[in-house]
Order: C-alpha cells, then structure tokens, then sequence
C-alpha cells in the first residue's frame, strides 16, 4: 500500500511539472511578457495581424497586440492597436512600428524599427505605424508596368523591325545578281594581274636584278672610297694653306703676292671639292636606296612601280 502511495505521488509530480511546462509554453506562444504598459499604433490595413500577434523590436520580442478596434470615418476606416509591452522598454518617439513578415508562411507581426531620437514615447502613447510592403502587390505592379511596356514600346519596336528586315531582304533580293556579276569581273580582273605579275617575276628578271644589285653597291663603295680621298686632298690643301701663310709673313713681298695668289687658287680648288664631295654623298645614298628597292621588288626594274602598287587594268 505505502508503495502505491509512493507511486501516485510521483504520478502526481510529473503531471503538474507537464502542467507547468505547457503554461510556461502558452505563455511564450501568447507573447505575454511579464508586467507590461500599452501603446497604440493605427493602420490602414492589418492583414495577418490580430490579438495576441507578436510585437519585436528590432527583431526581439517585447510583447503583444492586445486589442484591434476599427474605427470608421469620412476618410475610411482605420484600426487603432493596442499594444502590451515590457514597463522597462524604452521606445525612441521617431521610432516606426511596422508589419513585417519574415517569409511567405511566417506569422505576421509587429516590428518596432529603433530610431535616433533620445527621447522615448510615455506610456499610453502612439507609435508611428508603417504598412507591410505587400512582396504579391508589387510584383503585380512590376508585371503590369512590363505589359504595358512589352506592349506600347516592345511590341511597336520589333513590328518595325520586322518591317526593315522584310525591306531589307527585298532590296538585297533585287540587288544580289548585280553585286554577284561584280565580285566575279573582280576576281577574274586578279587573277589575270596574277599572271602578268608572275611572267614578269621570272628567274631571268631575279637574277639581273641581282646583278644589277651588286653592280649598285659596288659602284657605292668606290664612291664612299672616293669621297674619303678627296677629303684627305682637301685636308692636305688646307695644310698647304696654312704653310703659305706662314711662308708669306716670312718673305718679300714678291713671293707675298704669289702665295696670295696661290691661296686664293687652293681656297677655290676646297670649296669646289666641298661640293663635289656633297654630290657624291648624295649619289652614294640615293645609290644604296636603289639597291634595296631592286633587292626587295626585282620587278619595280620593268613596271616601275614599287610592291603592292595597283595595276591599272589595259582598257
């Protein structure tokens, strides 16, 4: 008997421990928060909202809407809520109270967004109110403004570029069998500019202008060569001058006035040598550009014209 006793005793203290537990569960689920003072938001619209939603902020649950009361006027109805939140919460007066839901299936509640303001609304006091923004009523203003879109600009713009394509295509159809006839004349016009070109190209043509070549630059060099000698002439003139000078200070004057006569002679035998030197290195130079030229086109021997010059078609 005493067993028994002891069994229902245990029986007993788990049932009022489940009993427990589920009040302390349906007072989380209810948002009840303890000792707690009202605050009053207003909405136009409190769809998903009712007693005993959930009141956050800034995500963390305060407490709970307690009462709904709609209230009808000349500008619509509007629904005044009441809300039960912790005495020890401090709200900022710029704060918004806004309806928020977290997902498609989640509840909907009350988040209060913290403001900046470092005075806090008294007790009893009202909460700017801020709609939910309705995620199904902008997507359906975003598919009406892209109807109206596909269908006053889209729509217009592909009918005429569909217009342009067509006109298009008709005029190439028309211009084709033209354009076809001049792309052949031209092809047929290269490949006879082809042939010459390769009869003037032969092996005989290469090898004179290889010599021709090689007879250029000879001729180069001896120029260089005589250009330097010349100048060596011209240096030993100048020497010779210069002993005249001293040789005239040193005599007659008899011999003063042949030296004279002598440097007035050499003087004009350098500056006829400056210019023929100046010739010739022009000769020299326009002689190595006409080597290259023969080496790098044999053919400019004949046609006279230089590589990749266009042929002007025999009439």
């Amino acid at each position: 008997m005493k067993r028994d006793h002891i069994n229902y005793f245990a029986a007993g203290l788990f049932t009022l421990a489940a009993l427990a537990a589920l009040m302390v569960a349906l007072y989380r689920v209810t948002g009840r928060v303890g000792e707690s003072v009202p605050y009053y938001v207003y909405y136009d619209n409190i769809a998903g909202l009712g007693s005993g939603s959930l009141v956050t902020y800034e995500g963390f649950q305060v407490g709970y809407v307690s009462r709904v009361a709609p209230q009808q006027g000349e500008n619509g109805t509007r629904y005044r809520l009441e809300l039960r939140i912790r005495k020890d919460w401090k709200i900022p007066v710029d704060s918004v109270a806004r309806i928020y839901a977290s997902g498609l299936l989640s509840d909907t509640v009350i988040n209060i967004e913290e403001g900046e303001e470092r005075s806090f609304v008294a007790a009893g006091g009202a909460i700017e109110g801020a709609p939910n923004a309705d995620l199904f009523a902008v997507m359906g203003s975003v598919a009406g403004e892209l109807g109206a879109l596909a269908r006053d600009t889209v729509q217009p713009l592909l009918q005429n570029l569909d217009d342009r394509i067509t006109g298009l295509g008709g005029e190439l159809g028309d211009r084709l069998p033209a354009i076809l006839d001049d792309v052949k004349a031209m092809t047929a016009s290269l490949q006879r500019s082809a042939g010459r070109l390769e009869n003037i190209l032969d092996e005989d043509t290469e090898r004179t202008a290889d010599r021709i070549a090689a007879n250029a630059e000879e001729i180069s060099d001896n120029l260089v060569q005589l250009s330097r000698d010349l100048r060596r002439a011209q240096a030993e003139l100048q020497g010779l001058v210069r002993d005249a000078r001293h040789l005239m200070d040193d005599n007659s004057q008899d011999v003063q006035r042949a030296i004279r006569g002598l440097r007035l002679t050499v003087e004009s035998m350098s500056g006829a040598l400056d210019t023929i030197l100046f010739d010739m290195e022009g000769a020299s130079r326009n002689m190595n550009e006409f080597t290259r030229t023969i080496r790098a086109n044999p053919a400019a021997l004949i046609t006279g014209r230089p590589a990749g010059t266009a042929m002007e078609e025999p009439k």
